[in-house]
């Protein structure tokens, strides 16, 4: 082979390994499909919290749930995602019981009709 087309093999190759490496980062979190009947997330909520809460106790009061995940949205929201889901009753019912939690909420899908 000559040497140009070794070159050109090599680049090419480079740059299909470097565009398979980036193509959809996304996929390293599979995501399951949700049946178009289910308006939420499974098992994930958003849990709006008083500003002198942190992360640390939100996984400490939700432990027996399973936090599987939190995600910090802003200062004061998170997203939490559980492994023993207790439903969103069961939930609300715990925020009326500890000023931590301002508002918990499942997290909503919002589909394009």
């Amino acid at each position: 082979m000559k040497k140009t087309g070794y070159l050109k093999l090599c680049s090419a190759l480079s740059v299909t390994i470097i565009l398979s490496a980036c193509y959809d980062t996304s996929a390293s979190e599979p995501r399951a499909e949700i049946p178009a009947n289910v308006n939420h997330v499974p098992s994930v909520y958003l849990v709006s919290i008083n500003e002198q809460y942190t992360e640390q106790e939100i996984k400490t009061l939700l432990a027996k749930y399973g936090v599987s995940g939190i995600k910090q949205i802003n200062k004061q929201l998170y997203q939490v995602m559980l492994t023993k889901d207790p439903g969103l009753q069961r939930l609300q019912e715990l925020a009326s019981e500890t000023p931590m939690i301002r508002h918990i909420q499942p997290n909503n899908i919002y589909r394009k009709n």
